[in-house]
């Protein structure tokens, strides 16, 4: 939908019809992702940049009105949204820091770069790791001199390409952080940079030559098969899935959990604790889809249940003083898992001690567990 909102853009007819249009498509695309209302800011630059030969307020006339048509199906969208889940895009913001918004941001726009090199779905977001922020910098650096350079002779259709990307990419700086992970299900951004390349293509190439135009844009949804036809034997289950991820990432702690998971469900106790206990004991603190204090207390119930108390124990015991060490709620059931894991080792003065912490927070709320990603 958006696709049609910038064929809207670049397309004839009057004002009036343009300025609805842009407002409709912007309403269904909202519609069918939340994320774009930003299309809103494809809009200006866009329209701006279609009209050089015109002047200069013409141009900003022009933007300005389609710009409105497409903020007011916006608004009618966000007022659609509040009504039904009594929720602003700003909560999403508040629990993030604010420089972890562009760190993840920049992240996204050097996407290419990494694609051959990290896992397709679990690859963490460190939000106080800038490497991959500096490549997005740099790659953000190279489209804007590669636009001006050739201005005369294409640049403005990679301008235009390029705006799109950049504003299509604008979700990511918020919801990376929220979530934790940067999967490449975000790199469709970069089809709005190719899409308006191939659209704009047209006109750049003689009419007795457009056949290039299509040959180029099938040569590169050909060679998109090459990312996904490998993927289509991972998702046979989800230990196929999370291998596959590990193959790209082997010390991916997220996707390490999410193996072990898959081992226990197999009935492969040794290996899946192994690997769950390797994937807490790396994975830094603050990364929400995998929070280590939470990972490190499934495990512990895990390990109880298939009858590794000594595990159980000892990953219990060090949640625990992470949790106090950082001032966060210990929940009731970590202090009555110490004990229980105690009087399966035989250690029961231990054990009666541990108790009475289980007794003293036996009105202690256990959602105070941090949350977990859902699985």
């Amino acid at each position: 939908v958006c696709l049609v909102l910038v064929a809207v853009i670049l397309g004839g007819g009057s004002m009036a019809r343009k300025t609805l249009a842009c407002g409709v498509c912007l309403l269904i695309a909202a519609l069918c992702k939340e994320s774009a209302v930003v299309a809103v800011g494809l809009v200006g630059p866009i329209a701006f940049l279609e009209s050089p030969g015109d002047s200069l307020r013409k141009r900003l006339v022009d933007a300005t009105i389609l710009t409105s048509g497409a903020l007011v199906g916006a608004m009618i969208y966000l007022a659609w949204h509040h009504q039904v889940t009594v929720e602003s895009y700003g909560t999403a913001l508040e629990q993030s820091s604010l420089l972890a918004v562009p760190n993840a941001y920049l992240s996204t726009i050097g996407w290419l770069v990494y694609v051959p090199a990290r896992a397709a779905m679990a690859h963490l977001f460190m939000p106080d790791v800038w490497l991959e922020a500096a490549v997005g910098a740099g790659v953000l650096f190279l489209l804007v001199s590669v636009a001006i350079g050739n201005w005369g002779t294409g640049g403005r259709a990679l301008a235009q390409g390029g705006v799109a990307w950049l504003v299509m990419a604008i979700p990511s700086g918020v919801g990376v952080p929220l979530i934790g992970v940067q999967p490449l299900r975000y790199t469709y951004v970069g089809l709005a940079l190719a899409t308006l390349l191939f659209m704009r293509a047209g006109t750049l190439i003689a009419d007795n030559r457009r056949g290039w135009f299509w040959l180029i844009a099938t040569v590169w949804v050909v060679s998109g098969l090459s990312r996904v036809v490998p993927r289509v034997g991972d998702w046979q289950d989800n230990g196929t899935l999370w291998a596959a991820e590990l193959e790209a990432e082997p010390a991916n702690p997220y996707a390490q959990g999410g193996l072990a998971r898959y081992l226990l469900g197999q009935g492969q106790v040794a290996e899946g604790l192994e690997i769950w206990t390797s994937a807490v004991s790396t994975v830094p603190n603050g990364i929400r889809v995998f929070d280590r204090q939470n990972e490190r207390y499934l495990l512990a119930m895990a390990a109880y249940l298939y009858k590794r108390p000594q595990l159980a124990h000892e990953q219990a015991t060090i949640m625990i003083a992470e949790l106090e060490a950082m001032g966060r709620p210990v929940p009731r059931n970590a202090w009555c898992l110490v004990a229980d894991s105690l009087d399966s080792m035989d250690r029961h003065e231990e054990a009666a001690i541990a108790e009475k912490g289980c007794e003293a927070n036996s009105r202690a709320e256990s959602t105070s567990v941090p949350r977990g990603d859902a699985r």
